[in-house]
């Protein structure tokens, strides 16, 4: 099977560039168990012959930047489930086109989950991970996998 990590950042960069944002990716990091540190993540489980899941941290400025391009006018607030919405459905685009590049018919993603909180510390699997940083202007974003 293919490495989904080759996948991620035309993935990525192609969805955001369709509302006028660049991604440049900045670093790739391994890590012993898959952990989320940002105000903002989001969760895409990968179910099929290899489960696992993609996530998704996002900067509060990268998700309101997001955010004002999906809907004009609108403020973001993470109280607000249209704003968290938003980003989840940014994550799900992005996650749909990873799925459409692997050609896997075996292969599904489930809706996405969103995971709020100012210092979050929180393993969501315990499989080795694999991270790539993307530099927004004004921000980061981190595009995570770990698949069984």
């Amino acid at each position: 099977m293919v490495n989904i990590s080759e996948f991620i950042t035309p993935a990525l960069t192609s969805t955001l560039s369709a509302f006028g944002v660049q991604a440049e990716e900045k670093e790739r990091k391994k890590e012993e168990y898959h952990e989320l540190s940002k105000e903002i993540n989001v969760i895409v489980g990968i179910i099929g012959k290899r489960p696992g899941i993609l996530t998704y941290e996002v900067d509060l400025s990268i998700a309101k930047t997001i955010f004002s391009l999906m809907a004009p006018g609108m403020e973001f607030s993470l109280s607000d489930p249209m704003s968290v919405s938003a980003i989840s459905e940014m994550a799900n685009m992005v996650s749909g086109t990873i799925l459409r590049m692997l050609n896997d018919p075996d292969l599904d993603i489930t809706p996405p989950t969103s995971v709020l909180g100012k210092e979050i510390q929180a393993v969501v699997n315990t499989q080795k991970a694999e991270k790539i940083l993307f530099d927004i202007t004004g921000g980061e974003l981190i595009v995570g996998f770990s698949i069984s």
